[in-house]
């Protein structure tokens, strides 16, 4: 299992400033903890058989610390500017999807919304390749091709960078604010798009829409939206006499219970 292969969440989040002032850390404290974290992200790409020659793990390692020399908090790339974050090249960035998907830090809005072909790609490899085949089935059985299944799965990969959480642990006041929060960031990132639909690109608003109906018929959120209908069935009810409404009230939840698909 993957959990297997790596380091725990906890090993990994001894960073500068934890426990004590950074002022205080010592020069081998952080050093221990950069080695840390390169040593469980090359042990992931092995496992993920990314590659087996040896000059291109030395590369990706290269870049790792080169990164980390950069950002000593790694942390502090979270706070740039895309414009600053793009300019760690793409090897660089490999190394910060790692830590985006081990959840050390959620991944910023504003970078969501550009091109992240290699992050979906280091996710399906090994790290949550399980969560993909789960979610793949269920959107199969819906009737959707392999092509849009990946797509959402793109969107539900940054739903979960954001809320830090896995796909059962997801709400559907997760998703919703996470939708709202993204219009912002587009909003506020000022970038024209040709097809712009509900406040964010097109390509977007698509898979968002497809991710919660394969949410909702997993049973992951309880409905497609959220609803008022429980305080307007209540006062539907009010005049009724409470020997009667009660009886029929709980008649009528568990008949929406049980057609709620599995």
């Amino acid at each position: 299992m993957t959990s297997e292969l790596l380091l725990t969440r906890a090993d990994l989040e001894l960073a500068p400033g934890d426990g004590q002032d950074k002022d205080n850390e010592s020069i081998d404290d952080i050093k221990s903890y950069h080695d840390c974290l390169v040593g469980s992200y090359m042990s992931y790409l092995k496992a993920a058989g990314y590659s087996k020659i040896p000059h291109e793990v030395k590369v990706f390692e290269q870049a790792a610390r080169r990164f980390l020399n950069k950002f000593p908090d790694p942390q502090e790339w979270v706070t740039l500017s895309v414009e600053e974050q793009y300019r760690c090249d793409h090897k660089e960035r490999s190394f910060v999807h790692y830590l985006i998907l081990r959840r050390l830090f959620p991944m910023p809005l504003p970078y969501m919304l550009t091109p992240k072909r290699r992050f979906y790609q280091m996710a399906t490899r090994l790290m949550e390749r399980e969560t993909y085949q789960y979610y793949k089935e269920a959107a199969q059985r819906l009737g959707y091709k392999e092509q849009d299944i990946k797509s959402q799965f793109c969107a539900l990969l940054c739903l979960m960078a954001w809320s830090q959480k896995s796909i059962d642990a997801l709400t559907l006041n997760d998703l919703e604010t996470f939708i709202q929060q993204l219009q912002k960031a587009y909003l506020a990132a000022k970038r024209r798009h040709k097809s712009v639909k509900n406040g964010l690109p097109s390509r977007w608003t698509n898979q968002l829409s497809s991710l919660r109906n394969v949410l909702y018929h997993m049973g992951i959120i309880p409905q497609l939206s959220r609803s008022t209908r429980r305080t307007s069935f209540e006062k539907q009810w009010k005049d009724i006499p409470p020997g009667i409404a009660a009886p029929v009230h709980r008649y009528l939840r568990q008949m929406g219970l049980s057609l709620r698909p599995e």
